[in-house]
């Protein structure tokens, strides 16, 4: 311990506090909650059926509820931090298509409920629209949270710059 004075952000809560970790947790949980709803309203009702006249089903909507919530979870840490370098953009499209990949691998490997189930998911046009509506409402839904939280610190001089 050179320099304890370092220590005092940590020992004071001053970055990160229990009132901290509950307004995260509910942020996390309001996303949470609209990419279920959103998702399950869409894609679970009796008279939603796939061309051939199968039914979506629960298993089809639950991946694409993951898929969408790693998909809003990436993009809300891109759109959070300001600072993008190459290894950055990269790490956040490895992150985002990792889902694509490891859906891929276990819908051939697993011979359960998972089985071929990825090819039936994003040959419907309806799960490309459902995540392209969602994942643009909470972008929108962020950028209208900063520019309130701008707002209410008073911050004329970001806002006059956009």
């Amino acid at each position: 311990m050179k320099n304890p004075m370092l220590y005092r952000a940590g020992i004071d809560g001053t970055c990160f506090s229990t009132w901290l970790f509950v307004k995260w947790l509910v942020y996390a949980l309001v996303h949470a909650f609209f990419i279920f709803f959103c998702c399950f309203w869409v894609l679970a009702q009796k008279t939603t059926h796939q061309s051939d006249g199968k039914d979506i089903g629960f298993w089809v909507s639950g991946m694409l509820v993951y898929g969408i919530c790693i998909f809003v979870a990436n993009s809300v840490l891109a759109f959070k931090h300001h600072t993008h370098y190459w290894i950055g953009t990269f790490f956040f499209l490895m992150c985002t298509s990792a889902y694509f990949v490891f859906f891929w691998l276990f819908s051939v490997t697993f011979k359960n409920e998972v089985d071929h189930l990825f090819m039936p998911t994003f040959s419907m046009r309806i799960c490309y629209i459902v995540i392209f509506f969602i994942v643009l409402s909470c972008y929108l839904a962020e950028l209208a949270y900063s520019a309130c939280k701008r707002m209410m610190k008073g911050d004329d001089k970001a806002i006059d710059a956009e």
